[in-house]
């Protein structure tokens, strides 16, 4: 039984019975959790429970835009003396500082495609992180602490955990999309010698 909405005492169908898709291109469907149908501001009352989709509407050439231009994926990565805290695609997961931790990063971060690794500048515990992000060809961004704390600061997050400090790099990367950090050259002989 498809619920109806009376208006003025006529039956009108319920505003899930649209088909957009028959008037505007292509369209994607979501539906909403059932929720009773209130009275709307033509003084439609209703009747019984409905489920409301809402409709996206995108045109041809939209849908061919997002599948050509790549989405870039943030992982956040907080360094620590001993381990890394990555947060990726609203998971946690902790590796050791090592080269075998990084390893298994490396691995992990190489199955996703166009990821992008936001880290913070530490006092040199990131050098590991960011060398092997490079031999991997995986970009990496290191970022300004006192920017991502501001950044952090800005939306109200005051607590500092690695675990939270990993989702805000996620946050920051999504919201900021700092420039992958160039690889550093090899240590330079000096010239006079």
């Amino acid at each position: 039984m498809r619920p109806t909405l009376l208006c003025n005492g006529e039956s009108v169908a319920c505003a899930g019975s649209f088909d957009p898709r028959m008037a505007f291109g292509q369209s994607v469907a979501q539906p909403e959790p059932r929720t009773p149908c209130a009275p709307n501001s033509n003084r439609c009352q209703s009747v019984g429970y409905h489920r409301q989709l809402v409709y996206v509407r995108m045109s041809p050439n939209t849908i061919t835009t997002m599948q050509t231009i790549p989405v870039t994926v943030y992982a956040g990565v907080d360094v620590a003396k001993a381990t890394l805290q990555l947060h990726l695609q609203g998971r946690q997961a902790e590796f050791s500082n090592q080269a075998a931790g990084l390893v298994q990063l490396c691995q992990q971060l190489k199955t996703i495609p166009h990821i992008h690794v936001v880290c913070e500048a530490t006092g040199g515990y990131e050098r590991l992180l960011v060398q092997a992000m490079h031999q991997a060809q995986i970009p990496v961004s290191v970022t300004n602490p006192a920017q991502v704390r501001a950044a952090a600061q800005a939306q109200g997050q005051r607590a500092k955990t690695d675990r939270i400090d990993a989702a805000l790099l996620t946050d920051y990367g999504q919201r900021y999309q700092p420039k992958p950090t160039s690889p550093t050259p090899p240590a330079k002989t000096n010239w006079w010698r």
